[in-house]
């Protein structure tokens, strides 16, 4: 992560604190199922010209907030080799045809 985004992270992240933050990643992840069904929905019907926006603001949210939590969790580097263990596990299991 860029160090001007880190800054702005801990910023936000220090400001609210992890309780109110985690309240906020729960609300960001509704809010995230919910564009992604209609996402889905507008796929199946039109299949062209279909705005992203919403996704795209949802997951950068999500995103967010899952930053702010590694940094007041303190465990961004064991997010990232389970992120790296369960990359691998997923092409070591397409790669026996599961």
């Amino acid at each position: 992560m860029k160090s001007q985004h880190k800054q702005k992270v801990k910023q936000i992240a220090d400001f609210y604190g992890i309780e109110k933050q985690l309240e906020k990643l729960a609300e960001e992840c509704e809010e995230l199922i919910d564009a992604t069904v209609d996402y889905g929905v507008d796929y199946h019907v039109a299949s062209e010209d279909i705005s992203t926006q919403a996704l795209i603001d949802e997951m950068a949210d999500v995103k967010i907030m899952i930053k702010q939590l590694e940094y007041l969790l303190e465990c961004e580097q064991e997010v990232k080799n389970r992120v790296e263990f369960k990359l691998n596990r997923q092409i070591g299991r397409m790669e026996e045809g599961v």
